[in-house]
């Protein structure tokens, strides 16, 4: 059987192997090694030894598979210095436990219940938005989808923590990209100026938890999954710790990355006029509050799309706690592997025109299961997968129905491969009123 040293790969410098080049553009560098070397191939960041894989049996075999026999990758756990053990970086029969707990709130039925408020919220939103006066989609998205979340989950109206929340979470974010993309990315324990910010911001992000935490304690009557958890039995009950972790992993996982898919759809519906059309002939065909995905299949498919050519998480990565046998190859105990979602969606092996934005293509999917992935696969997907589709299907529906978003020429966007996928300096449009086109 082949080994690691026989997989394909890049001329790496010595000693430095392919740092250099991926830390100077991750989602270039990875793109090309898929392109030069196909769907596994060897990735050397210094000392580490890493696999980037790209062929959808191969993420099934180990995300699903053989998942026990892998853990969070390096840099995944490098985030516990912020989210603790949640549910995105805790493991074994703690994460199971948590799982086991948590994902009541995520059930269809009650994800029906948290329509209300995306479609409340959204309402509210867009009654601000003032029609001709340039906006930031990135900033008013993530207030949305934050507030959304905070009050379906928590109970709380967010207004008051925002800037408690919003800001330092962006300097936590920004670290990470700057760790990611380092010659000598040094690890959060490091005592460097950048280092003892990003530990300043997450102090401040404690402190916002800890008031809504005792906020809902006064309140425990409330049907939100906190008052849920804050009310459990004490044998099943979470600490403090447990349940700060829990919250900032939710709202992490569950507004930023909404936010982001909802960002690039915008985006996307802006430069296509004719799927705006059919988006907003569908959502005027549908009045009321949208309760299913079903709805709505347009809206459904075009967000699909949207994470399908700017997946708000662009990578994921998992490291084997066992020796395995991977496509062909004999790997070690240690060894990290890396799936891209930025690479394996844009493939032309899966996806006719990968680069066109269709959302067509999702009428009758032809592409392997595994070919899009953007809540992860296996036991480990994303939790509140149903909550995060509806609520981009409602938020979209709504921005849609009532405006149109000019974008602003000659901008830069430019991505910024952090944990998720941002515009790094924004994406900036300006809104038209739908009654304005009408009387035109």
């Amino acid at each position: 059987m082949l080994k690691y040293r026989d997989l394909p790969h890049a001329n790496g410098w010595p000693l430095l192997g392919d740092l250099p080049g991926f830390s100077k553009d991750p989602l270039g560098f990875l793109t090309r090694l898929h392109a030069e070397h196909g769907n596994i191939a060897r990735l050397q960041v210094g000392p580490i030894k890493g696999v980037s894989i790209n062929d959808p049996e191969l993420i099934h075999q180990v995300l699903a598979k053989q998942h026990e026999s892998v853990r969070k990758s390096i840099d995944t756990r490098w985030l516990s210095s912020v989210l603790g053990d949640g549910l995105v970086t805790s493991e074994g029969e703690f994460w199971k436990r948590h799982r086991k707990l948590l994902q009541p709130a995520f059930h269809n039925t009650k994800i029906r219940i948290y329509a209300d408020i995306m479609d409340r919220r959204t309402r509210e939103l867009v009654s601000e938005w003032k029609p001709g006066v340039e906006l930031d989609v990135h900033e008013e998205m993530n207030q949305l989808t934050l507030r959304v979340v905070a009050e379906a989950l928590f109970g709380v109206d967010v207004s008051k923590y925002y800037d408690d929340i919003a800001k330092p979470l962006d300097v936590v974010m920004r670290r990470f990209e700057e760790m990611l993309t380092s010659m000598v990315p040094l690890p959060p324990q490091i005592p460097v100026a950048a280092n003892r910010r990003a530990a300043k911001a997450v102090k401040q992000l404690d402190q916002a938890l800890a008031e809504i935490i005792r906020d809902r304690r006064k309140l425990p009557e409330g049907d939100d999954l906190l008052s849920e958890l804050l009310r459990a039995e004490p044998a099943e009950r979470f600490n403090d710790r447990e349940l700060r972790d829990e919250l900032l992993t939710l709202l992490v996982a569950g507004h930023e990355t909404t936010a982001l898919a909802l960002t690039w759809a915008l985006m996307l519906i802006a430069q296509h006029p004719r799927v705006e059309a059919k988006l907003l002939e569908e959502t005027r065909a549908k009045p009321g509050i949208v309760r299913t995905t079903r709805e709505l299949p347009y809206h459904e498919r075009v967000v699909n799309e949207a994470m399908r050519l700017y997946p708000p998480v662009w990578g994921i990565g998992r490291e084997l706690v066992r020796d395995a046998d991977i496509g062909g190859y004999h790997l070690t105990k240690g060894t990290q592997l890396y799936f891209a979602q930025w690479v394996t969606q844009r493939d032309a092996q899966y996806f006719e025109r990968p680069k066109d934005f269709d959302p067509e293509r999702w009428e009758e999917p032809k592409h392997p299961r595994h070919a899009f992935f953007p809540f992860g696969a296996g036991p480990r997907v994303c939790v509140g997968l149903n909550f995060a589709m509806l609520e981009a299907v409602v938020i979209l529906s709504r921005v849609v129905e009532a405006f149109h978003l000019d974008l602003t020429k000659n901008q830069e966007i430019d991505l910024m491969p952090a944990v998720t996928l941002r515009p790094r300096h924004g994406l900036l449009a300006t809104p038209r009123k739908r009654v304005e086109e009408q009387a035109a």
